[in-house]
């Protein structure tokens, strides 16, 4: 958490959507970095820790002392331990890669859908003609208030903690988890008219 803070906290002289959005580039780069010094490659790692638990299994294989078991079950324990991270990254990726396709699908089928056209502008017009008599002022005023600190962070931890990062690489448990460091930038974002 440190990391996020030191980064999060450092200045940066830019309009108010600017700074938010280069806020987030520069921590996913501390981010990525802390991860390449900290922890290596997982992908390296598991399969470094697959070839040694092969060794210490054919070790306890030769030698089933007490001392032996031992040593096969801490391997055994390390190794689940970074197959789980390698599944999670594998998961994140995958969802990463569904949503760009689906993103790619949607816009190609909604391209066509909507291709403008005289009628499909006057159905436009009639529509927002329609709607700005439905909408009363009190909806219209409630509809443009500015967001409350409560609203935000309510809207934050209503997101799901493992869904899909979004564009900025993100997903809701980094946002819940770094609250309290990111709060009052996110409110002047979402506050900023």
């Amino acid at each position: 958490m440190n990391i996020v803070k030191e980064t999060w906290c450092k200045k940066i002289q830019v309009n108010l959507v600017q700074r938010v959005q280069n806020k987030l580039k520069n921590l996913s780069k501390a981010l990525s970095k802390w991860s390449r010094e900290t922890i290596g490659d997982v992908f390296e790692v598991v399969k470094k820790m697959e070839d040694h638990n092969i060794l210490i299994e054919e070790q306890y294989e030769m030698d089933d002392s007490n001392h032996n078991r031992i040593l096969l079950h801490k391997a055994q324990v390390e190794y689940i331990k970074w197959l789980k991270l390698h599944e999670y990254i594998l998961r994140q990726k995958a969802r990463v890669k569904w949503a760009e396709e689906r993103d790619t699908n949607s816009k190609y089928f909604y391209s066509n859908l909507f291709t403008r056209n005289d009628d499909t502008r006057d159905t436009n017009n009639n529509l927002i003609n329609h709607l700005n008599r439905l909408v009363i002022k009190d909806d219209n005023e409630l509809l443009e208030a500015i967001p409350t600190e409560d609203e935000v962070r309510n809207a934050i931890y209503s997101m799901d903690p493992n869904s899909c990062a979004g564009p900025d690489g993100y997903n809701g448990l980094f946002f819940q988890s770094t609250w309290d460091i990111i709060k009052y930038d996110m409110l002047d974002y979402s506050q900023s008219e």
